[in-house]
């Protein structure tokens, strides 16, 4: 997935297209997701959804996110959140 790929699926990440640090920031966090997004989100057609959304949790836990305000009093983001949901309810 690309840069592009994944802000056009979590449009409110933009932001860090405009930086080589954002840009790098969504890379890696798009690499550490990679191995634990699996096969059931593959062969359900909800891969790339996925990937983008614990990449955007891992981005919510950086400096960056923090300082955005993407994490909850609780240590939660809402993409983790919605990744967790999105697991339970995939069964293809």
């Amino acid at each position: 997935m690309t840069s592009i790929e994944f802000v056009a699926l979590i449009p409110e990440m933009m932001p860090l297209l405009a930086s080589a640090e954002g840009l790098a920031l969504i890379s890696v966090s798009l690499t550490q997701a990679a191995p634990e997004v699996g096969e059931l989100f593959t062969e359900c057609g909800v891969y790339d959804r996925g990937l983008a959304l614990k990449a955007a949790h891992y981005i919510a836990l950086s400096p960056y996110g923090i300082n955005a305000k993407l994490v909850s009093d609780a240590g939660k983001t809402t993409y983790g959140v919605q990744f967790d949901a999105l697991l339970a309810a995939v069964t293809c």
